[in-house]
């Protein structure tokens, strides 16, 4: 997951170096799929009420283990209650009230 946000970057910095005419012509010279894409975001930029699939946990070994312990863990869907200096959010029947730098740390794709 990380190297397709590295793979986008790079491409962008291609697209404005060598000043491709559009986005989907500096893709082509690559032949990048823009539906195999997945962009990945931080968990604190969502909004209450969305829908979303956690991607990677990029925090310390025990703040990892300890989410994926309350059943936070990489593939499974999840909702936002509330994103205000913390996050709440529900997993399954379960509701984990997450510190902001530690959401952060969280990154998230919409389903």
């Amino acid at each position: 997951m990380y190297t397709t946000v590295l793979l986008i970057k790079r491409y962008f910095y291609l697209f404005l170096k060598f000043t491709v005419t559009s986005l989907s012509e500096c893709l082509s010279l690559f032949r990048i799929d823009l539906n195999k894409i997945e962009i990945m975001f931080p968990l604190t930029t969502t909004k209450p009420g969305e829908k979303v699939h956690i991607c990677t946990l990029s925090c310390s070994m025990e703040e990892a283990k300890r989410l994926r312990e309350l059943g936070c863990v990489e593939g499974i869907c999840a909702a936002i209650v509330s994103n205000q200096s913390n996050v709440i959010l529900q997993v399954g029947e379960t509701k984990l009230a997450i510190n902001g730098n530690l959401a952060r740390t969280i990154l998230v794709k919409t389903p």
